[in-house]
């Protein structure tokens, strides 16, 4: 296993503190959400969701549909820009 390198910090954050990224390209229909839904309750949040420094996502908004399908009320973050 590999050694998770310094400043690679996760943290829980409220689903409704994240912002949709309104130039999205990706879309996922009711049935992958559900796929991906599935996925998680076998086999956990095995992805954070990335962010900008606005709360914007940069990926995982699928994830995000899905953690609203499931009622997750936090969900695993990882900020991807530096100070």
């Amino acid at each position: 296993m590999l050694p998770i390198p310094k400043g690679l910090e996760l943290t829980y954050q409220p689903v409704g503190a994240l912002k949709s990224n309104p130039h999205n390209s990706r879309t996922h229909t009711k049935r992958q959400v559900r796929q991906i839904a599935d996925s998680m309750k076998a086999f956990g949040f095995t992805n954070p969701i990335l962010l900008d420094e606005s709360n914007t996502i940069v990926a995982g908004h699928g994830r995000v549909e899905a953690a609203k399908l499931l009622e997750l009320t936090q969900v695993p973050t990882r900020s991807v820009w530096r100070t």
